[in-house]
């Protein structure tokens, strides 16, 4: 078997969801791989309560709108340091 994708995800099942990470190798994607997982990660929009939040990488502000998320200006974060 190959693996092309991973997610991974937190949520606390009342109104909190954390997306950390989706990866699709690069000859693997813009084939739906990365779509399906997050519709796995975060169920079916019409029954859930949740907000989900993540930081999206780099030049993938795109993907993440055409799924249904729209930037924040609420969020705050602390950086960590290197």
């Amino acid at each position: 078997q190959l693996v092309v994708g991973f997610a991974r995800a937190l949520c606390d099942e009342a109104s909190n969801g954390y997306i950390s990470m989706v990866a699709v190798a690069a000859r693997y994607r813009g084939r739906g791989i990365g779509r399906k997982l997050i519709e796995h990660l975060i169920g079916d929009e019409s029954s859930s309560s949740i907000t989900w939040v993540l930081r999206a990488g780099h030049g993938s502000k795109g993907f993440w709108e055409k799924i249904g998320f729209k930037a924040s200006e609420v969020a705050m974060e602390k950086v960590r340091e290197k």
